[in-house]
């Protein structure tokens, strides 16, 4: 053996050290980019866009909703499911629907019966929390 072949030779414990390295590298990739789609502020759907924000007021949710031309839709279903039984809503004339929460984390929110936000491991991940209140502003694409 050459005196380079023994000096660039690398030990089955040093390998089996990088292969683990890499592979717990890699895990943490995806582990923080599953956590950030699931904390994200903006969630785009065949039926509408919502932007998620805070209101203020604690375990309150206000939900507006409005058309692609920026016009408040009247009479729009709106329901949130929280722990617990899901608090359903009609839209005003403004558009505006205002709900009260029993407890803090927001799992899903639908639109007229469809699914629009799904966060199942809102409890989890402490997002999105109606503990400060939230704001859905809806933008219905159809």
């Amino acid at each position: 053996m050459s005196k380079l072949d023994e000096m660039t030779r690398v030990s089955p414990a040093r390998r089996i050290v990088v292969a683990v390295g890499l592979v717990v590298c890699s895990l943490t990739i995806v582990l923080l980019y599953w956590c950030s789609m699931q904390m994200r502020a903006h969630e785009y759907t065949e039926t509408a866009d919502v932007t998620i924000s805070a209101l203020g007021e604690p375990l309150k949710v206000l939900c507006v909703v409005q058309d692609a031309a920026g016009k408040p839709v009247a009479g729009a279903g709106i329901s949130v499911q929280g722990v617990g039984e899901a608090v359903h809503g009609t839209t005003d004339a403004k558009g505006e629907c205002a709900l009260a929460l029993p407890q803090a984390p927001v799992f899903a929110l639908t639109l007229d019966g469809a699914k629009i936000l799904d966060r199942p491991y809102a409890d989890w991940l402490r997002n999105p929390s109606a503990s400060n209140g939230l704001r859905f502003k809806i933008t219905k694409k159809r």
